[in-house]
């Protein structure tokens, strides 16, 4: 499948780039941001980062 396929949405057999946070920053105070931690990445849909 070339790379175009494989991006823009999260879907199974699709390669995947994000973060996962353990907080909604679209929902907390905004001065509470920087005190926002990842729990989760992925690069190219391989964990690169589990805490």
């Amino acid at each position: 499948m070339e790379n175009g396929k494989k991006l823009g949405t999260v879907e199974e057999g699709k390669y995947a780039d994000l973060v996962v946070l353990n907080e909604n920053i679209l929902t907390i105070p905004k001065d509470e941001i920087w005190k926002v931690k990842p729990i989760m990445t992925l690069i190219n849909g391989e964990i690169t980062y589990d805490n």
